[in-house]
C-alpha cells in the first residue's frame, strides 16, 4: 500500500466498509509506506477496534560496493524487509501520532530491544507491544527476563495508569517549550583527548595550548559534542544565561 491519495482514499473506504458490515472485531496493520500523519488525516479511528504497526520496514537491501544485494539469497530487486533497534524512534513516532488523535488499541512493534523501550511505547500511548527479533536473536528466556526488569520499571507502579502518560504529562506542564543551553567544559573531568577540537568541527570550541579546550557562549546547545565526548562528564549541556 503506498501513500497516493487514490490508495489512501481506496484504503480509507475498505475499512469503512468493513467497519458496517463486519459483526467481529479485526484490525488494521500499517506501514512506513502510509507516513503516521496521513494515517491520521485520512482514517477514523473508529473503522478498526485495533491498529498495528510497523513490525519491519521496506527498505533498499544493504549493497555491496557493486550495487548488489548484500543478502546472498536476494538479487535483482531493490526492496526488502528489514529490522532492527533502528526503528525504535519511527515506530515510537506512529505510536505518539496516533494516540494523540485517539486511535484505540495500538499494537506497536518494531526496534524495541529492552524492557525501558518497551515501557517507552506504553507511556506513548501503546496498549499492546511486539517484540519478535530479541527472542529469535536471545531466545525465549528474553521474555522472563524482559518481564522481570519491567516488574522493576514498574515496581509500586499501575501499568494501566502508564499508559498514555508521557502525552498527558506533556498536556500538564502546558505549550512545548525548550530550555536554551550551551555546551560547557567541565576542566576538572576534561583529559584534553581531543576528540571534540578535532572531530567535532564546531566553530565555537578552541584548543587551549597548555590548557583544557574551550567553548564560546555564543553555542547554540545541539548537544554533537557532548554525545561524541569520550569521558563521561566532561562536557555538560548549562542553561544560557
Amino acid at each position: 500500500m503506498t501513500s497516493t491519495d487514490a490508495a489512501l482514499a481506496a484504503l480509507a473506504s475498505l475499512l469503512a466498509e468493513a467497519r458496517a458490515n463486519f459483526t467481529c472485531s479485526f484490525g488494521a496493520k500499517l506501514n512506513i509506506d502510509i507516513p503516521a500523519h496521513a494515517i491520521v488525516h485520512r482514517f477514523n479511528p473508529g473503522d478498526a477496534d485495533a491498529w498495528f504497526m510497523l513490525d519491519s520496514v521496506r527498505t533498499p537491501p544493504p549493497l555491496t560496493p557493486t550495487g548488489a544485494s548484500r543478502i546472498a539469497n536476494l538479487s535483482g530487486n531493490l526492496e526488502t524487509s528489514l529490522f532492527g533497534g533502528w526503528q525504535k524512534p519511527v515506530t515510537l513516532q506512529y505510536a505518539r501520532v496516533l494516540a494523540d488523535s485517539s486511535f484505540p488499541n495500538l499494537c506497536v512493534g518494531g526496534g524495541f530491544t529492552n524492557a525501558e523501550d518497551i515501557l517507552e511505547a506504553i507511556m506513548l500511548g501503546a496498549s499492546t507491544v511486539q517484540v519478535a527479533t530479541q527472542i529469535m536473536v536471545k531466545g525465549f528466556d528474553w521474555i522472563r527476563r524482559t518481564n522481570d526488569r519491567l516488574e522493576e520499571l514498574l515496581a509500586g507502579q499501575n501499568l494501566e495508569s502508564l499508559q498514555g502518560h508521557a502525552l498527558r504529562l506533556r498536556n500538564a506542564e502546558g505549550q512545548e517549550a525548550a530550555q536554551p543551553v550551551i555546551a560547557a567544559i567541565q576542566p576538572e573531568v576534561c583529559t584534553n583527548c581531543g576528540v571534540c577540537t578535532r572531530l567535532v568541527f564546531c566553530s565555537f570550541i578552541h584548543e587551549n595550548p597548555g590548557g583544557k579546550p574551550t567553548i564560546d557562549r555564543d553555542c547554540y546547545g545541539c548537544g554533537f559534542c557532548e554525545a561524541l565526548c569520550p569521558v563521561s562528564g566532561a562536557i555538560l549541556m548549562e542553561p544560557a544565561i
